[in-house]
This record gives C-alpha cells, sequence and structure tokens, in this order.
C-alpha cells in the first residue's frame, strides 16, 4: 500500500495542468499513488494524447491513475469522492490544477504530518501574485467563514468522513465537518511548498 494517495482533477487549463503533472514527477518522495481525472473536458483528452503525457506516464508507471469522467460536475468534488474511495494511502492529498508544488512537497506534507500525530494537518503555503511576488498565507481555522486550506489527511478520516460536496468551498467546509465529527487537526506551521495561483475569485473565497 502506498504511503500517500494524491488527488488532481482536471477540468481545463491544460498547460497549467502539464506544469502541475511536471511537478509530481519531480517530486523527491515516491512512495504515493495520483488520481489524475477529468471532468469530461476536452482539454483532459488533449493531456491524454500529448508527448508530454508519455513523459509522465513513463516516470510515474503504475503509480499513475487516469480517466476522463462521462458526467460533468463542474467542480473538483466529483474526482474527490472517487480518489476517497478507491484510494488505499495513509494520507491524503488534495492538488489544484492550476497550482504548483516544490519537488519536497509530499515529502513536507508526510512527514509533518505524521510527526503531528492528529487526523488533519493543515499547511501554510504561497500566493503567487504574479511578477515574482509571492506571499504567505498561513493556515488557520474560522468556523464562520468559507475559505481554502492546504490539508493532508489521514486514511482514518478519508475513509470515514462525509463525501466533498460540490457545494463546498474548495477544502474548508470538509474540514469544518471532520472537526464537527470530531477528528483532530493540528497546524503545520511549516516552510511553504504549495504555491497557489492568485485570482480574484480565490482571494473573494478566503474572505
Amino acid at each position: 500500500m502506498p504511503k500517500l494517495t494524491v488527488t488532481l482533477p482536471s477540468w481545463g487549463r491544460e498547460n497549467l495542468t502539464k506544469r502541475m503533472l511536471n511537478c509530481i514527477c519531480m517530486q523527491t518522495f515516491s512512495d504515493f499513488e495520483i488520481f489524475f481525472l477529468g471532468d469530461n473536458c476536452q482539454a483532459f483528452d488533449k493531456i491524454l494524447k500529448s508527448a508530454d503525457f508519455m513523459y509522465f506516464q513513463k516516470v510515474l508507471g503504475n503509480r499513475l491513475n487516469f480517466f476522463n469522467f462521462k458526467d460533468r460536475d463542474g467542480t473538483s468534488s466529483q474526482a474527490i469522492n472517487y480518489s476517497m474511495q478507491k484510494g488505499s494511502g495513509d494520507w491524503f492529498l488534495f492538488l489544484s490544477n492550476d497550482d504548483m508544488i516544490l519537488n519536497n512537497h509530499f515529502e513536507n506534507y508526510v512527514t509533518i504530518s505524521e510527526n503531528k500525530q492528529t487526523d488533519i494537518c493543515l499547511f501554510n503555503s504561497f500566493v503567487d501574485y504574479g511578477n515574482g511576488i509571492l506571499k504567505t498565507r498561513t493556515a488557520k481555522v474560522e468556523l464562520e467563514k468559507c475559505g481554502h486550506s492546504e490539508l493532508c489527511v489521514s486514511k482514518k478520516t478519508y475513509k470515514n468522513a462525509p463525501l466533498h460536496s460540490r457545494n463546498y468551498g474548495h477544502d474548508f467546509e470538509f474540514l469544518i465537518n471532520c472537526i464537527n465529527m470530531g477528528f483532530s487537526y493540528s497546524l503545520a506551521n511549516n516552510n511553504p511548498t504549495y504555491i497557489v495561483n492568485s485570482d480574484l475569485t480565490r482571494e473573494r473565497s478566503w474572505g
């Protein structure tokens, strides 16, 4: 069984998705499985037929699971739920196809999460505002408002928590539901290894 299950939903953004897949191929930590899943989008099929994807398949081998859903959901929820049901890793990571991760991202998240010994670990991240401007976004839990959180979730949690709702604001409401069910959480207080691609929609969702 792999140490880590990773889900990467894709509903377009072909070049950015390839960039994230390349980041995954460059990881220093190799004990993972990844579910790369399309939301019935043409861009996903184009990626699968590209020379770049042949390279991703060669590097990742049988760790890479991929297909394009027949029904369009319009959110990442369908892919996340599928990955939670099919995944077997001790830990679970959400990735967004338009973001980036540093080469030690998987290793960093697994090591810190295991040391914290909680069900869910929340991580600091960078926000990319363009022109080389990166700002740190500190992980926090505020029960009264929705936002986006970088999470590493234990197997006990992702196998027993409610399924990810299409109404969730990214991962935050999933986190709150888990906390309300009694799952424990901690703050990683880490040096960021996840780089969020900023846009106005996401900034509004953070509050």
